[in-house]
């Protein structure tokens, strides 16, 4: 499992996922979640559908 990214903004969470998408493929993650504070703003699939 890959260690939590901290961003300043949900901009820069956005870029970073969208620039590491391949990776996080290859790396077997099969979602990715935007939490803030303790409140899951969204959580998006990977994988093909």
């Amino acid at each position: 499992m890959r260690a939590t990214e901290t961003f300043a903004t949900r901009e820069e969470a956005e870029a970073w996922m969208s620039s590491e998408w391949s990776g996080l493929l290859e790396e077997g993650a099969e979602s990715v979640s935007l939490v803030e504070g303790d409140e899951t703003i969204y959580q998006m699939g990977l994988g093909e559908e």
